[in-house]
């Protein structure tokens, strides 16, 4: 991978659109805080003046520099790199008027122009050539324009690439859609079936919990550790519009607290007030938090105390903190300065001995960015860029402590491969990524990364195909294995995959399939190869 130098200055509030604005006090919720909801103003609109023309889920290559010869300055995202996607449809962005549709290039295949007005533009490469719109038509928002065609020029396979411009100046889609969504355009959208999240609860039971296509989420436990899962249920109250992946915490008392991504771009939560206990209504988190674009990653401390850190729709990172366990979140704050990149997707955070938290977040130019607490509850220092030769990160990041003490941070390449970076010592240098694992260049999506108590370090993620894949050091600190597909009987499986240590020590890993059914798998004994691929709930 090669180091990306396109720099990008982002502006110096906290949104683009007056979003994340300090709010008033709120009401407390017990296990959870959180405040009385915001009021949404016009720049939440009903209608967003442009979506997304094919499912976030399936993105393969940002925009910015990359280790590609053929094209190394990427003006575009690229969509679905998969044979299954010939003949997908392609959705217009936004309302519009066609002023290019060319049936054949050596480079795009067929591409379609489509003006906006106001000096915005929005194209669309790499199309079958027999169904592109002619010049002059109007077209509208959510149109169908065409359909993914086969590879053509620079292309290893049918994919699309969708590309945003300003006044004539390519733009990162991105940035783009948030500048001019008018309202927030998630990380991961509802369309398509969000990924399970897993934890062992202090009973030893495996939970598992999920959004669903209304806007809800559900989850369901093992009946006994070890055993079969239970009907799937409602958590919290119904259709809040919760969004993509939650994250749970558990607290010291044993009883799990939730944290989603809405439609509206807040941060809502859900807690038991003890262990086993029904889960509260949904409720908005922290004062000015409608300008998230991502999932939170979430933090619990020694005395029960939670913080929150999201990419918000400005491309910064925010963070929230309880004053005391159980008491209502503050404002949120923008956390550490940006010079030269954005940042997306959901951040990682993890707190050192110390008790220093350290932030790791993937940046629009497509690199892997670092801010560190000066001192324990002290504020954040400047985002940095870690490792060297990190151009081409192409996912959230993976960051685990490994047995001695250093931290790792992993993510997925542009080219579909795997690749690390670990400190030197606990607390020293990052040095360059290196790709982990033989080169499958297949991989797709966000890595799972587990520490075993081995000390070693196991890897999974999806392919192309739909099969989850894995990768592991056979001795702590040493190489990674080739890829190798996890299961028998695997159906085709659409969401990153989570992965957990259970209380016997093996490894449990779940996803979901197109029809938002999770599937699980697991290893019939420590080490062991894993089953076959099963239903859950």
């Amino acid at each position: 991978m090669s180091e990306n130098i396109d720099p990008i200055t982002p502006t110096s509030d906290l949104s683009r659109r007056n979003v994340l604005l300090a709010g008033s006090a709120a009401a407390a919720l017990a296990m959870v805080g959180g405040n009385l909801a915001l009021d949404r103003t016009a720049s939440r609109a009903a209608t967003a003046r442009f979506v997304w023309p094919f499912p976030l889920s399936t993105v393969y290559a940002e925009f910015g520099w990359r280790n590609y010869p053929p094209a190394p300055n990427h003006l575009g995202i690229d969509f679905s790199y998969s044979p299954a996607s010939l003949g997908a449809a392609v959705r217009c962005a936004g309302d519009g008027i066609v002023t290019h549709a060319e049936s054949h290039n050596k480079h795009y295949n067929c591409w379609v122009r489509v003006d906006h007005g106001g000096g915005l533009v929005t194209r669309y490469h790499m199309m079958n050539p027999l169904q592109a719109p002619a010049v002059g038509q109007a077209v509208s928002q959510g149109q169908i324009l065409g359909y993914i065609g086969a590879a053509w020029g620079t292309g290893s396979g049918p994919h699309l690439h969708f590309q945003t411009e300003e006044n004539g100046v390519p733009i990162n889609p991105r940035v783009f859609m948030s500048k001019y969504a008018g309202t927030v355009v998630p990380t991961e959208p509802t369309t398509a079936p969000a990924s399970a999240e897993a934890i062992v609860t202090s009973s030893g039971l495996i939970a598992l919990y999920q959004t669903t296509a209304d806007g809800s989420l559900r989850g369901t436990n093992q009946a006994t550790p070890g055993g079969s899962f239970q009907p799937w249920s409602l958590i919290g109250s119904a259709q809040p519009g919760v969004i993509a992946r939650p994250s749970v915490v558990q607290m010291s008392t044993g009883a799990l607290t939730m944290y989603s991504l809405s439609s509206a771009g807040t941060i809502l939560g859900s807690g038991q007030s003890t262990a086993g206990a029904a889960f509260s209504a949904w409720t908005t988190i922290g004062d000015g938090g409608s300008g998230v674009s991502g999932p939170p990653a979430v933090l619990v401390d020694a005395q029960d105390v939670v913080s929150l850190y999201v990419t918000t729709d400005s491309g910064t990172l925010a963070g929230v903190t309880q004053p005391a366990a159980g008491a209502p979140f503050g404002s949120w704050q923008q956390l550490g300065a940006l010079s030269g990149f954005f940042l997306q997707g959901r951040p990682a955070a993890i707190r050192r001995p110390s008790g220093v938290i350290e932030l790791y977040a993937h940046t629009t130019d497509n690199r892997m960015a670092r801010s560190v607490q000066t001192a324990p509850g002290a504020t954040f220092g400047p985002w940095q860029i870690v490792g060297t030769g990190g151009g081409g990160i192409a996912s959230n990041p993976a960051v685990i402590t490994t047995a001695d003490g250093r931290i790792s941070v992993y993510a997925i390449t542009d080219h579909g491969n795997f690749s690390g970076i670990t400190e030197s010592t606990p607390g020293g240098a990052f040095g360059a990524w290196s790709q982990l694992g033989d080169a499958i260049g297949t991989l797709r999506g966000n890595p799972s990364v587990v520490l075993h108590p081995s000390g070693s370090i196991v890897a999974y993620a999806r392919d192309e195909a739909g099969n989850i894949r894995g990768s592991g050091q056979g001795t702590p600190g040493g190489s990674f294995s080739a890829w190798g597909i996890m299961g028998t009987g695997s159906p085709r499986l659409v969401t990153d995959p989570l992965a957990l240590i259970a209380p016997n020590n093996t490894i449990a890993i779940y996803s979901t399939t197109a029809d938002g059914v999770v599937r699980g798998v697991s290893q019939a004994s420590v080490g062991g190869s894993f089953g076959p691929w099963g239903t859950l709930g």
